[in-house]
């Protein structure tokens, strides 16, 4: 009589499956930071790619208005804001300010060019306590048009160099001039900027002096909105940066900005001399 054949199945041993779960372990920690870095590759591209279009629509706006461009708000990051902040013209109804002036007409009514993908959802959804108003009545592009007292955040600083806020000698709001060579010729910046620029950054960059300042020939138009938090690409280490000249480039930047005032000032004309 034939014996038959006997199929024996070997079982892992937990050496060997120990070993399968740490090499996958491995696989799964090389391959979220290069996926990490592929997503944020991809939102810089599409940042930029805003930023693009919105100078499109700036220079459409312009075109229609004797090459102006946008009306400048006080707050560089707000698309619209009660009468009253824009040089105290009086009255609580919004009007569109900044990039929030693109909005219908130069870039199609397209909400989300206004917005860097990095923060569009905590940007344009933030809760903002107004003064003396409700708590989150004001946050993103649902409150463009209200005629509440609140701001509309946008994803984007513009036109700081014209910014009014602690002008001594405030005059009507300013926009940038893109009929000259520069459009933010020094006598159109606001006193504060300028004295900023004379009095505190040429003397902490010794041996330079006063005479030896000129306004950037390419300044930064509109950059990446961050008010004391973490720069939204490359994981936290920089912003893009849309310059008057057209382009686009990434420059790695720490800490956050303020609204107005000498943070913003200097991450400004920095950003302007190093392009």
């Amino acid at each position: 009589m034939r014996q038959g054949r006997m199929n024996h199945s070997r079982a892992f041993t937990l050496i060997e499956v120990l070993v399968v779960v740490a090499i996958i372990a491995l696989l799964v920690s090389i391959l979220i930071p290069a996926l990490t870095r592929a997503k944020d590759q991809a939102r810089r591209a599409v940042c930029a790619a805003h930023q693009h279009q919105v100078l499109l629509g700036i220079n459409s706006y312009a075109n229609e208005n004797l090459g102006l461009g946008p009306q400048r708000g006080w707050k560089s990051y707000t698309l619209s804001e009660a009468a009253s902040e824009i040089n105290g013209w009086g009255g609580s109804t919004k009007i569109l300010c900044n990039l929030g002036q693109l909005y219908k007409k130069w870039i199609g009514g397209q909400e989300d060019v206004l917005y860097c993908p990095s923060v569009l959802k905590d940007t344009k959804n933030a809760p903002y306590t107004p003064n003396g108003g409700t708590p989150g009545s004001g946050s993103g592009w649902r409150s463009l048009y209200d005629s509440t007292y609140t701001y509309t955040f946008g994803g984007y600083n513009y036109g700081v160099p014209l910014a009014q806020k602690n002008d001594p000698k405030p005059g009507p709001s300013k926009s940038p001039n893109f009929r000259g060579a520069n459009p933010f010729p020094q006598d159109v910046w606001s006193g504060f900027m300028r004295n900023w620029v004379e009095n505190e950054w040429v003397p902490a960059h010794a041996p330079l002096t006063k005479k030896d300042f000129k306004v950037p020939t390419a300044p930064a138009l509109a950059f990446d909105w961050y008010i004391a938090g973490t720069p939204p690409h490359s994981m936290g280490t920089g912003i893009n940066v849309l310059y008057t000249d057209g382009h686009v480039r990434f420059q790695r930047q720490q800490g956050g900005t303020s609204s107005q005032g000498t943070a913003q000032i200097r991450i400004w004309y920095e950003l302007s001399i190093k392009q």
